[in-house]
């Protein structure tokens, strides 16, 4: 009994020490891209989804849901950060089961202008604003073929997306503090086009494309209480990245821990 308690103790530590293990295997780069970020928010409020936006509820009579999107004023261009680990190739078939990690931070509202144009359509929303951090959770397969070290290798890399959200949700003027957490089907996640021209151990020089949408009407509320006859807030999150160089974000990543 002694010693399975002092196991059970020394369990946290080993698990913190896996972690950190696993950890230490990301190494830092560096990307050029365009980023967009885009938060698609939806409601229930009475209606029969003749407004412009919305749809009429399958089984619930006189009830309507009704969608609008914002696009995220934290979307960007220009330089940014990202950990990774070294790809290494395999053979001429490459495969990897890993999960990948990332920020994010959002910031984006329905304005005054905004809110005039979705009233005047008959809905009772005006206002909507929202900054928050969310942590993004990415279980991935990656695939693709890597041939000799004077070819460039393409891998396509495809998985769910998980984020864990917290911050602040204003609806029509009242603020709340939330805290989220969505998901996506399971390849319909994240997706990325990435073309390796040059590596070097253990980095590499990369450009690539990338799409990711994570929510759904599982997930927890976007807001959490109801407001002016709208209830059950939900959000879709999407991104996209891509760049200036025929298209595609350039990524560098460093020999650097």
């Amino acid at each position: 009994m002694r010693k399975v308690a002092c196991f059970l103790l020394l369990m946290p530590g080993i698990a913190f020490g896996s972690v950190l293990e696993y950890l230490s295997d990301y190494q830092l780069g560096l990307e050029y891209i365009n980023h967009t970020d885009q938060v698609e928010m939806d409601f229930s409020m009475t209606g029969d989804g003749s407004i412009r936006g919305c749809e009429a509820i399958p089984n619930e009579p006189g009830r309507q849901r009704c969608s609008v999107t914002m696009d995220s004023e934290s979307s960007s261009s220009g330089y940014g950060l990202f950990f990774a680990k070294p790809f290494r190739a395999s053979g001429l078939i490459h495969l990897q089961f890993d999960v990948g990690f990332g920020f994010r931070y959002l910031r984006g509202q329905i304005g005054a202008k905004s809110g005039e144009k979705l009233q005047a359509k008959g809905l009772p929303l005006y206002e909507v604003s929202y900054q928050l951090l969310n942590l993004i959770i990415r279980p991935f397969v990656r695939f693709g073929i890597t041939p000799a070290s004077d070819f460039p290798d393409i891998l396509l890399t495809m998985g769910p997306s998980f984020q864990l959200g917290m911050g602040e949700v204003s609806i029509n003027q009242q603020k709340e503090t939330v805290f989220l957490l969505t998901g996506s089907s399971l390849l319909g996640g994240f997706l990325e086009l990435e073309v390796i021209v040059f590596r070097f151990d253990p980095g590499y020089i990369s450009l690539f494309l990338a799409n990711e949408v994570s929510g759904d009407e599982n997930g927890s509320k976007f807001y959490p209480k109801a407001k002016d006859g709208m209830d059950d807030f939900k959000a879709k999150f999407r991104s996209s990245s891509s760049g200036g160089l025929f298209s595609f974000g350039l990524r560098l990543l460093t020999p650097l821990p």
